[in-house]
């Protein structure tokens, strides 16, 4: 579960005693298809375990948190197309390069890839969110996100 601060952006976790609309705040249970039985752990237990594993080994976890920072830099140039997910490159003069299809396109679809911290009350970690768990977060794919910022300004998000 990632929560964050919808009145004002996002920001640093705080506990809300009773002070209203001042921390609204809105739960978003993220659905990550994580294999059975997944042990649920605190950031500092997957940190410990993390250092008993050998660098390529790869492990599992739910945690429960709060997204406490948000770097710029929500999406990337995607391919337009519906089956490749690859980013694509300006060349200039509105059109875009997918090398993996070897075509041109006159836009890109953007595509999440979100670099947050995650807090809890155990200690904080980097985590990077990719499209189908941004699309969760935001409550819209980021060829939305992308329009409104193009149109609206990053306030239109605040």
């Amino acid at each position: 579960v990632f929560f964050f601060q919808a009145e004002d952006g996002i920001r640093d976790f705080c506990l809300s005693r009773g002070l209203g609309d001042v921390y609204k705040r809105q739960a978003v249970q993220a659905d990550l298809s994580l294999p059975r039985n997944t042990p649920v752990k605190t950031l500092a237990e997957i940190e410990q375990d993390s250092q008993n594993l050998d660098a390529l080994a790869c492990s599992y976890y739910e945690c429960q948190g709060v997204i406490c920072f948000v770097k710029s830099g929500l999406y990337y140039k995607g391919c337009p197309t519906e089956t490749c997910k690859r980013k694509v490159n300006e060349l200039g003069n509105n059109q875009y390069r997918c090398e993996f299809c070897q075509k041109n396109f006159d836009d890109f679809e953007a595509k999440y890839i979100i670099n947050a911290k995650l807090c809890d009350d155990t200690g904080t970690s980097w985590v990077t969110l990719y499209d189908k768990t941004g699309t969760q977060l935001f409550g819209c794919k980021a060829q939305e996100l992308r329009i409104i910022l193009e149109t609206e300004g990053e306030d239109a998000i605040k």
